[in-house]
């Protein structure tokens, strides 16, 4: 669950990085902004990816999605 959260700060600090760039005279800073902003969305989603092909191809039966549900007898 914290992924997605992640995703979407990296996506508020590009897009606020496009603000800066566009209507402020800190050009540079709104330029690095970006930049930061893209890498973060790249590592994160390229990591999500490999994660999920690890589970998909070498995992095949494991779910590791959720934790087990343990009961009490």
């Amino acid at each position: 669950m914290l992924l997605p959260v992640l995703i979407a700060i990296a996506l508020a600090v590009f897009f606020w990085g496009i603000v800066q760039y566009l209507f402020t005279e800190a050009k540079e800073k709104g330029s690095k902004l970006m930049f930061w902003g893209i890498v973060a969305l790249f590592v994160m989603v390229s990591v999500w990816g490999l994660v999920r092909f690890i589970q998909g191809e070498l995992l095949p039966g494991i779910d590791l999605s959720a934790p087990p549900i343990q009961t009490l007898p």
